[in-house]
């Protein structure tokens, strides 16, 4: 077996484990739990439903009941497996697209009798994403990409060599003299002057010189580029800045990221880019290609002619899980747009009337047909002849039915065809395709290949989940941080947790990045973790370095009885550390909660909503999560999520795991760790950079500090805030 075989056969059984782990946790939790399941927020019970709309040939079915849904832990784009009587016999599953407070609205192909009404809802294995990666494993294993070769470490990226015309097709503003330029030679590599840089013509030219410089070399790569973005530091802007000028150059882009959020990040600032262009008087002409010698791309005539307004773009994904101010650009909502589109409306309005014909004639009996095929009562019925015992009308009629159906068949036929005619031409003539990794393994992209796979989020996915856009480009540009949260993975299975990026960028690091300016977190907040992990690279961008909570309110309603706790929330120091002795306690799904911390986060979340400032509340631990979100249950509100109007008031505030959190931020943030007895997976400390690295001026830690500091790394961070002066307040 050779080396791809290996490093494939490897990955398959790694992820056939973790497949298998997700459905055994899932089924034994149905057959264990029955319908107490429901206490979990992983099933829903008696629920009815009805079909609200169809979006091309998916239904859309709302299920709800009268009675509010008291915990709810499926979310948008989850498969859920639907049933009645015994879920571990239903086969039926759908897509979550959108959940209310006491309804959730499912996408299906088709929709049984029996399940509209008292069924059940369950949470359930997402079975095609992994298919998607097999798929990817098994194509790895024959693939000639060198990619595939840089993956296994036979072979190393290479840049361009720096020539006039690796010169030309950078297309700089000024000309340079070629034996002016000193590079750096290294091995496989040239490195980029500062000349080089700063001659280069931006669309975002308010792009700092780290994030100018992993342009530029990403561009220069004929194979791979990594780009490290530590927390705040701009890596969305600046990958966006790299697709534009690869599409602006010729090259086919797909882009990207495990997680639709991140996904729509990117597309939301792609869609800002036109104005930027516009603004700074860029026409942006395409003008080479490095896969064709440089010659022009007959199908980048729109960006060559009209300029980077007329980049043409196109998101993949169900539109539920696109957000709604991006869902112009979407596959469907082009396709609705498209000049043929109203031959597939003519065509469902003739299916729609050969339906109801049918409706209205006899379907063949069983006990007539007497193993008949449809050509034969077709040629019986013209004959006009008794055939074994059946009557020439009985005749007739089966074949008006069957010729009825045969025309359906063939209408759908046409439907099917239409819209992967129109599919096809959309994907072909766009500039840039957006899509969930999965998504570029689904059947829209099949076919397609791309010049430039631009991958965010890849310190989050796993390793086959990357592959699947990898293996459709010719070079790919990865992006991630290493030293925050790895992909979620459920079995024991620690390789899986090992990224790609992980492994590229320590084995390639002449091709990366790291962004070391972040414009997030005032100085102070940024320090411990730029120390711990970014070995003190990372600088603040002079805008938030010294920013603080009076810049937002200067007028603050303060509760004044609450002494040095108020004096600590409301001063402009960024750093808040509150030590409190207190009780870690298991609920039933053995996670922690914390009364004592749950007492401190509501007088901090009540009096900072007095003065509609806003503020998240994390905690690593699900229990202690669902607490906070029920003791701010009195503010009214179904889900304490996104920002609410209740009872005339701003409720502006957030609560989530810190898992959850990751590539988040917000003004305020209060960690509540929880734990007292045991350090538990608080020693990990990539999330605790996570959960120290949320916030823009105030980051409020309430935790048992007398025991956390037991743990080195907790010892350093309380002597870091000691040490900076933070607000430290000892409740007894």
């Amino acid at each position: 077996m050779d080396l791809k075989s290996c490093y494939s056969e490897n990955f398959k059984k790694l992820i056939k484990k973790e497949r298998d782990y997700e459905i055994n946790f899932h089924r034994n939790e149905i057959k264990k739990m029955g319908e107490k399941r429901e206490k979990t927020g992983r099933a829903i019970l008696n629920l009815n439903g009805k079909i609200i709309k169809q979006i091309f040939n998916e239904k859309i079915v709302r299920y709800g009941r009268k009675k509010k849904f008291e915990k709810i832990d499926i979310s948008v784009g989850d498969v859920i497996l639907i049933s009645k009587g015994n879920p571990l016999l239903s086969d039926f599953y759908g897509n979550v697209i959108a959940i209310g407070s006491n309804h959730i609205d499912v996408s299906v192909e088709s929709v049984p009798k029996w399940a509209l009404k008292d069924v059940r809802i369950d949470l359930y294995v997402n079975d095609v994403t992994f298919k998607r990666m097999v798929k990817a494993l098994e194509k790895f294993e024959i693939t000639r990409k060198k990619i595939a070769n840089i993956i296994i470490n036979i072979e190393k990226p290479k840049y361009c060599s720096i020539d006039e015309k690796t010169l030309k097709y950078l297309d700089l503003k000024n000309d340079i003299n070629l034996s002016t330029i000193n590079t750096k030679n290294t091995e496989n590599t040239e490195k980029l002057t500062t000349e080089i840089i700063e001659n280069f013509e931006y669309c975002d030219n308010n792009l700092n010189y780290f994030q100018k410089e992993a342009v530029i070399s990403a561009l220069t790569s004929n194979d791979l580029y990594l780009v490290h973005g530590p927390p705040g530091t701009g890596k969305t802007r600046t990958i966006t800045e790299i697709i534009i000028q690869e599409s602006k150059r010729g090259n086919s882009v797909i882009a990207t990221a495990d997680s639709n959020t991140a996904v729509d990040n990117i597309l939301e600032n792609l869609a800002k880019a036109p104005k930027i262009a516009k603004k700074l008087k860029i026409t942006y002409d395409a003008k080479y290609n490095p896969k064709n010698n440089f010659k022009n791309n007959p199908k980048k005539d729109n960006i060559r002619k009209n300029g980077l307004e007329k980049l043409k773009i196109v998101r993949i994904g169900h539109p539920s899980r696109i957000s709604k101010e991006l869902i112009d650009y979407s596959l469907h909502s082009k396709i609705t747009k498209h000049e043929l589109y109203i031959k597939i409306v003519k065509l469902r309005e003739l299916l729609e009337r050969e339906y109801l014909k049918r409706k209205d004639m006899p379907s063949p009996d069983p006990k007539f047909r007497r193993g008949l095929t449809n050509d034969d009562i077709v040629l019986y019925a013209k004959l006009k002849q008794r055939i074994r015992g059946i009557p020439p009308q009985k005749i007739e009629e089966m074949a008006l039915w069957v010729k009825c159906n045969e025309k359906i068949a063939k209408i759908k036929d046409k439907i099917v065809k239409t819209e992967k005619q129109i599919i096809c031409d959309i994907i072909e003539n766009s500039d840039v395709v957006l899509a969930t990794n999965s998504m570029a393994g689904s059947e829209y992209l099949e076919d397609f290949e791309f010049n430039v796979g631009v991958i965010d989020e890849c310190s989050q996915s796993m390793e086959p989940s990357t592959l699947i856009t990898a293996l459709k480009c010719d070079k790919i540009i990865m992006a991630g941080d290493h030293k925050q949260l790895p992909p979620t993975v459920l079995s024991d299975e620690l390789e899986l947790k090992n990224t790609l990026f992980e492994r590229m960028i320590k084995k390639n690091k002449d091709f990366s990045q790291i962004l070391k300016i972040q414009y997030r977190m005032n100085d102070k907040i940024m320090g411990f973790s730029n120390g711990l992990f970014y070995n003190n690279q990372l600088v603040s961008d002079n805008s938030v370095k010294n920013q603080v909570l009076s810049d937002l309110n200067p007028n603050l309603d303060l509760n004044l009885e609450l002494g040095s706790i108020m004096e600590g929330l409301f001063n402009d120091n960024p750093l808040v550390l509150i030590n409190i002795s207190g009780n870690e306690k298991r609920d039933d799904f053995k996670s922690y909660y914390n009364t004592s911390e749950l007492k401190i986060v509501d007088i901090i979340v009540d009096n900072y909503l007095k003065n509609d400032l806003p503020i998240s509340v994390i905690s690593p631990y699900d229990a202690q999560v669902k607490k906070i979100k029920e003791m701010l249950s009195k503010y009214e509100t179904d889900e304490i999520e996104d920002n609410e109007i209740i009872n005339g008031r701003n409720v502006n505030v957030k609560v989530k795991s810190i898992d959850g959190y990751q590539g988040r931020e917000n003004e305020i943030i209060v960690v509540s760790f929880v734990r007292s007895e045991k350090i538990g997976f608080l020693s990990d400390l990539r999330r605790l950079n996570v959960a120290l690295t949320r916030a823009k001026r105030k980051l409020i830690l309430v935790g048992n500090f007398d025991f956390l500091t037991s743990n080195s790394t907790y010892s350093d961070l309380y002597d870091y805030m000691v040490e900076n002066n933070a607000n430290v307040i000892n409740i007894v």
